[in-house]
């Protein structure tokens, strides 16, 4: 009686395959070689941080397995002219992100959720 009302458990993502943990390391990288501002500079007058770009947030879902987020965060990242002005100090910017849309989408990780 009570299978009838239980909740669907969601499974808990995989470790990060090899692929996956050595694209999160070159991002993190390339945010390492990201021109900072200095501290001041950074916060806003409300004492905000300076945005994040798509990218960074990418590798910070990659690094926890959530692939799927991180495919849509770049995504819709793409499609946004604000977002693609966020990614101008990267080499290549555009093109570059779109490369690591292409890399995720062939992880083995985001193969396996996009079938589930």
């Amino acid at each position: 009686m009570f299978g009838l009302f239980a909740r669907k458990q969601k499974p808990e993502p995989l470790p990060p395959s090899q692929a996956a943990q050595d694209l999160v390391a070159e991002l993190n990288d390339l945010d390492e070689s990201r021109p900072r501002k200095g501290f001041w500079e950074g916060l806003s007058p409300w004492g905000e941080p300076e945005e994040v770009d798509a990218l960074t947030e990418a590798a910070v879902y990659l690094a926890y397995g959530r692939v799927v987020q991180a495919e849509q965060r770049l995504r819709e990242a793409l499609l946004d002219a604000t977002e693609l002005r966020r990614m101008k100090w990267i080499p290549g910017g555009e093109d570059y992100a779109r490369n690591v849309l292409r890399r995720i989408q062939d992880l083995p990780e985001f193969r396996s959720e996009v079938r589930a």
